[in-house]
């Protein structure tokens, strides 16, 4: 194997030579080229560059009085030891789309390359592997095609390597069993095929292997547990069989383990818990294990998610299994898990004394029996593991893949012990109208904090001294036509909510009140800010200080990762039909939280299909005059493209300080028509005045305000089909923070100098 990848390696050599050698036929050598040119060769196969960030890289921005004008450039950074010399090339989330020039192999002292998160397609450039002074590569959520360079097993000196997110495709070159530096190798999400190498076990630098989401097949190969320092090893989501080598479960270093989605079998280590004593999160969903869940998995007492679900354990539960208190998801749901008895159910009085645990997935069990009277309903009024039951926060390692799951539900019963209940409309009458009643000090005007178009929000507090907790009421006017079918809306969505720029709901209330009458409440988390309306048009008084340039782009950027989540990351998608300023709620760190599902309908498929057959009906005007999307008013169905248009007229609004309804605009012009009207060259005058007064650089507010009135109009465009998805919207904005952030630290890095 030695002399084959010295032949190889001399292959790899001889191909990136010849591909980067001087062309007889051309007046000036390309072995000559030198950091400018290779720069300008990358520009020049940049097909688009929507937000201008490369705008900067002309050879006359190079001079400036220095040969090395360069250095200056967005994303470039140049090195002190060699003068003219790029260092760092990081032009990360830019949306930039072209291909990747082979002649940023020139850049003799790159130490970093960083291209993460654009659209660039194409294969990665082999000549890469000239760039012998690498350390990073970071290439990562792009559109790059084909096979892996085996040339790149030249960078002797490489510490991380992530390719993940694209599409390559090919094996695992050989020539990278001499990447002995390198402790970060990721290939995840991505089409490599083949068996995983042994050789990699010779790669003892390694702390993060990630090649999760691939094709890789056969087996786990032994020599792995030869990494001493891994720490992180995914190999979730493959074509992986057999058994996992028992010497990898003898490996203290790991903190992460994914084996999920393969066809991995066997049984786990009794004594597991005993040497993975590091480990924070294992997951070996939908595999095929069988046997018990090992009880020394309680002794690990950094263990934060345990993800079991899809395989074969049986037995029970065990008892013990929160012992260590940190546990944040135990999914151990689909399995031929059993309880029978009360004892049986002992590991959720355990569970209970993990203060961050948010999922408990027990379902397609044999679980039966009587609850443990140390969780029945008179000790579980104030516990917090009622809440974990019902919601599922997504967060952190849970991305991995491990958060589908079906939550058990406790119901509140009059015995001295409760029953499993699956159904989630129990759960949410636990709380009585009284408990509001008095919560609010009986729904009293100085609580009162808001009225929506079905009802209002008051302010509520319960429970006393420690446990003290304040929330907001949401009372439903349910003689108004549509409100009940408002409530049924909102709370089939909140099953599956779970996420952080969304107001949370705590519980629900379906009763009646003093006189006999129909009464219906959402209970929500309290906000403490207030609504963006009232800091974007503050009152007279000046109660509130008008948000700054960065503190709009991150609002806007929070409403928009929650519309994506609505739009996208929900089956059927929901549509909430009424964003605008009011709507956004703010807290202590200016976090915006999108609330006010009150006019919120899901999407069925049967509804979705009509829309792409061109058929719509008609269900009246939803949300609020001004921000409603125009094909409403012709009576057109609800659509993820009708949020789209009102979060576009929210963008608008946030640029200028001007309501959409402002007495300004008449029959003729509207804020969308105002706002295109001004573009390009005017922008600046019609900019809300408050921003402008905050003294921030002109240059800031031209990168600020040319992008996002791009990006609003086309949140606002006619066809509701030619709307921007909000996916990309989130993308855009992303973009756009990182390129004024990337604008205050070079002025600022040049103010020091």
């Amino acid at each position: 194997m030695e002399i084959r990848r010295w032949l190889l390696r001399l292959l790899a050599l001889l191909t990136t030579t010849i591909l980067l050698s001087p062309s007889t036929s051309t007046s000036s050598s390309i072995s000559t080229v030198d950091d400018l040119q290779a720069l300008l060769s990358f520009k020049s196969l940049i097909t688009k560059d929507p937000l201008g960030a490369l705008s900067s890289w002309t050879i006359n921005s190079s001079s400036n009085g220095s040969t090395h004008g360069f250095c200056s450039w967005t994303g470039v950074k140049c090195s002190s030891a060699h003068p003219g010399h790029v260092k760092v090339l990081c032009l990360q989330g830019l949306s930039l789309s072209g291909t990747v020039s082979p002649f940023l192999g020139n850049l003799s002292r790159l130490r970093v390359l960083d291209l993460f998160n654009n659209k660039l397609e194409g294969q990665i450039p082999p000549s890469l592997g000239n760039c012998f002074a690498l350390r990073r590569l970071n290439l990562s959520f792009n559109s790059l095609s084909g096979a892996i360079p085996p040339a790149m097993g030249n960078l002797s000196k490489l510490l991380v390597m992530s390719i993940s997110n694209n599409n390559i495709s090919g094996t695992i070159p050989l020539l990278f069993a001499d990447l002995a530096t390198v402790t970060m190798f990721s290939i995840k999400s991505n089409n490599v095929h083949g068996e995983i190498p042994p050789w990699l076990g010779n790669l003892t630098a390694l702390k993060h292997l990630n090649m999760g989401g691939n094709m890789m097949s056969g087996h786990v190969p032994p020599a792995l547990s030869k990494l001493i320092h891994l720490q992180f090893l995914n190999l979730a989501v493959n074509n992986l069989q057999g058994l996992i080598p028992p010497v990898l479960f003898n490996m203290s270093s790991f903190e992460l383990l994914n084996f999920g989605s393969n066809q991995l079998s066997g049984s786990l280590p009794q004594d597991i818990g005993s040497i993975l004593t590091n480990l924070k999160s294992f997951s070996l969903f939908y595999n095929k294990f069988e046997g018990q869940i090992p009880a020394s998995l309680s002794n690990i007492s950094s263990l934060e998610f345990i993800v079991l679900h899809g395989n074969r354990f049986r037995g029970r539960i065990p008892s013990n299994i929160g012992q260590s208190g940190r546990l944040t998801v135990f999914e151990v749901g689909d399995n031929e898990l059993q309880a029978t008895e009360s004892r049986d159910w002992d590991f959720l009085t355990s569970l209970a004394n993990c203060s961050s645990l948010v999922l408990v997935g027990l379902q397609l069990n044999n679980l039966s029996g009587i609850l443990p009277n140390s969780i029945a309903p008179d000790k579980l009024a104030s516990h917090k593991l009622i809440h974990i039951l019902v919601f599922a926060l997504v967060g952190g390692f849970i991305l991995l893949g491990v958060c589908i799951a079906t939550c058990c539900y406790i119901k509140k019963s009059r015995g001295d012990a409760g029953q499993v209940q699956e159904t989630l409309p129990e759960m949410f009458q636990r709380m009585s109208y009284a408990e509001l009643h008095l919560a609010t000090d009986s729904f009293s005007v100085e609580n009162l904090v808001g009225r929506g178009s079905f009802g209002s929000v008051y302010k509520g507090t319960f429970g006393s001294g420690a446990n003290l907790i304040t929330a907001a009421v949401k009372v439903l006017d349910v003689q108004r036509q549509g409100a009940t079918r408002s409530f049924i809306s909102e709370c089939n969505a909140l099953k599956r909510i779970r996420h952080r720029k969304l107001v949370k709901v705590i519980t629900v209330c379906d009763s009646l009140d003093h006189s006999g009458s129909q009464f219906k409440a959402l209970v929500l988390e309290f906000i403490p800010n207030g609504s963006l309306d009232k800091w974007l048009h503050p009152s007279t008084e000046g109660e509130f200080q008008t948000p700054s340039l960065m503190q709009r782009l991150n609002i806007a950027l929070d409403v928009a990762e929650a519309l994506e989540y609505l739009h996208h990351h929900i089956d059927p998608p929901i549509v909430h039909c009424d964003v605008k300023p009011s709507n956004i709620l703010l807290d202590d760190n200016m976090v915006a939280h999108l609330g006010d599902f009150g006019l919120a309908k899901i999407i069925r498929a049967e509804e979705s299909s009509q829309s792409l057959t061109g058929q719509s009906s008609s269900v009246g005007i939803k949300g609020t005059i001004g921000y409603l999307a125009p094909e409403y008013g012709m009576g057109t169905e609800i659509s993820v493209e009708g949020d789209v248009y009102s979060y576009g007229v929210l963008l608008l609004e946030m640029l200028t300080g001007r309501r959409p309804t402002d007495p300004f605009f008449n029959d003729t012009t509207n804020l969308p028509k105002y706002v295109e009207m001004a573009c390009p060259g005017n922008l600046l005058e019609i900019m809300d005045v408050n921003i402008r007064c905050n003294q921030e650089p002109k240059a800031t507010l031209e990168l600020f305000a040319a992008p996002v009135a791009k990006l609003g109009l086309a949140c606002c465009r006619g066809p509701a089909r030619q709307r921007i998805r909000m996916s990309d919207v989130v993308r855009e904005l992303g973009a756009i923070k990182r390129l004024i952030m990337a604008s205050q630290n070079s002025a600022s890095w040049s103010t020091a100098q």
